[in-house]
């Protein structure tokens, strides 16, 4: 009796590296946005009146950061367009500005590598006075965080030689949107 009773404490006892308890386990993954942050200004300098018109580059362009922490892969597009300048009661038309989507810098923070499957610049341009997509993210291709910094002489701005002087200031709109 006092051998089975022993029999049966050792083999109930666990013996390390012989007995084995699992758990499951689990996390709750929640979705977050899609955003983009602009940092820095679209800047042409200081120009001068000709009496013909001229078209100038801008000289700088801002930073944007466009993050995908949605965790759905839907793909995004990124758009621009901007509003017409004003100097008092004196105004240059948005359409004006054009742009052109190439040549900037995109690079990843983390992600999928642009170029490597990642967000990539659409090559589209057009003036500003309506919006043109500049950079897409396909389907499982955006997921991340990337920064783009647009090629500054690739915006353009035509001032007429009949223009009026003053400082004309305007808003330039970027956003970014589910899809393609």
């Amino acid at each position: 009796m006092i051998w089975r009773t022993l029999l049966l404490v050792f083999c109930s006892l666990c013996l390390p590296g012989l007995c084995q308890e699992s758990e499951p386990i689990s996390v709750v993954i929640g979705s977050g946005g899609l955003t983009i942050t602009v940092d820095g200004t679209l800047d042409f300098g200081a120009r001068m009146l000709t009496g013909v018109d001229q078209v100038y580059p801008a000289v700088s362009a801002p930073q944007i950061q466009l993050v995908d922490a949605r965790g759905t892969g839907q793909g995004w597009v990124v758009k621009v367009e901007a509003s017409d300048f004003v100097s008092g009661a004196h105004q240059l038309p948005a359409n004006f500005l054009s742009y052109t989507a190439n040549g900037g810098s995109l690079t990843t923070i983390y992600g999928l590598p642009v170029g490597g499957g990642g967000p990539l610049e659409t090559g589209l341009s057009g003036s500003l006075d309506s919006e043109i997509q500049v950079v897409t993210a396909g389907i499982d291709a955006g997921m991340g965080t990337y920064r783009w910094v647009p090629r500054a002489d690739s915006f353009q701005l035509t001032i007429p030689g009949v223009s009026r002087a003053g400082i004309y200031q305007a808003t330039l709109t970027f956003s970014i949107a589910s899809g393609l």
